[in-house]
């Protein structure tokens, strides 16, 4: 029987580097054990589908490079650049990708996702994603981050 407990992360470097070759796996069951749901109002069905993870149909405006695809935490071909810890509990983790347009031009693209930080470790908090969100648009949180960790002792 498949284990459904729930799986942390050492570092945020980790965590990038980890979820990047799940979500190229499209391995949503072990991708979702690494989300803290609790008070969430998200169903685990809905990333261990994939539901949460991937848009199916493009929006309007779109990047050309495909990154509108991955709606939560991020586009796999992005990589760590930084992190910084809000609260004694909260870090929010950068990543990046740098496209060579030639010549000497170059673009970047930056992302932003929040990890809450547990004495077992580092888990990834959710946010709403709409199914047809446009590429670039931060969706609202489903709760405040205060509600979510409000009577947890082990945050």
């Amino acid at each position: 029987m498949e284990s459904k407990e729930p799986k942390y992360f050492a570092s945020p470097r980790e965590a990038v580097k980890i979820i990047s070759e799940l979500l190229i796996k499209e391995d949503w069951k072990t991708l979702s054990r690494h989300y803290y749901l609790e008070g969430s109002n998200i169903d685990v069905e809905e990333l261990e589908s994939g539901r949460f993870f991937i848009r199916t149909k493009p929006p309007e405006v779109r990047h050309p490079g495909g990154f509108w695809v991955y709606k939560h935490p991020f586009d796999p071909s992005f990589e760590y650049l930084g992190h910084k810890e809000i609260r004694d509990n909260i870090i929010i983790v950068t990543v990046h990708i740098r496209i060579d347009e030639g010549m000497g031009m170059f673009q970047e693209g930056r992302e932003f996702f929040a990890m809450g930080k547990t004495p077992k470790g580092l888990q990834v908090l959710p946010r709403i994603v709409d199914s047809e969100e446009t590429f670039g648009n931060l969706p609202e949180p489903t709760m405040s981050l205060e509600d979510l960790l409000k009577g947890r002792e082990d945050w």
